[in-house]
């Protein structure tokens, strides 16, 4: 069984001087265009580091149309703005507490009690070109962002301290939805990861 997918772009995490503290927060820097599944380091300063998810960049749909945009292995969808979006798994039936997550060094550490604005684009997936991803099986909700002093590397369900998290289940896989608030840092955190953790 495969999973349903988030697909964020435009990330924002912003401080005081109205600041993007997310280098390639859209994902159009890459040392490579994406040529299989599982290719997240090769847009520049990404790593997966829960499961194996997945960048899709519209540069790839002569070579290999499961990571292509707009059409790839999970899902028809049209990039939020420019070519590239990332994509993992939110919920897995028969692994309730496997996720996938991806995550960036911040530009600068935030500041403890200095409040940020987190916003990001989301858009579940479904309706790709492989025939076992023909629809959104595993909606979920708990789609957001944690800060870590230090990067994560390990399949472990990381609940807890989470920075935003959408309320609502992710399940509209044509529009892209808006998920955004605001976060004070008790630490300071230069690390940023996206995915689900409810």
């Amino acid at each position: 069984m495969r999973y349903a997918i988030l697909l964020p772009l435009v990330l924002n995490i912003v401080q005081a001087r109205a600041q993007n503290l997310v280098p390639n927060g859209s994902f159009e820097e890459y040392t490579e265009c994406p040529s299989n599944m599982g290719q997240v380091e090769r847009a520049v300063g990404w790593t997966g580091n829960l499961g194996s998810p997945d960048y899709f960049n519209r540069c790839n749909n002569t070579t290999n149309d499961s990571v292509g945009v707009p059409l790839n292995f999970i899902s028809y969808q049209e990039a939020y703005d420019g070519d590239g979006y990332m994509g993992g798994g939110t919920y897995l039936q028969d692994a309730p507490t496997f996720r996938e997550c991806f995550q960036h060094a911040l530009s600068n550490p935030l500041v403890p009690g200095i409040p940020v604005y987190l916003s990001m684009m989301v858009s579940a997936g479904g309706f790709g070109n492989d025939p076992n991803n023909n629809s959104i099986r595993y909606a979920s909700n708990g789609i957001g962002m944690k800060f870590s002093v230090e990067p994560h590397s390990n399949y472990l369900y990381w609940p807890g301290n989470i920075a935003l998290s959408m309320a609502s289940v992710l399940n509209d896989t044509a529009a892209w939805v808006q998920v955004n608030g605001v976060y004070i840092p008790d630490s300071a955190y230069p690390y940023v990861t996206i995915g689900c953790f409810m």
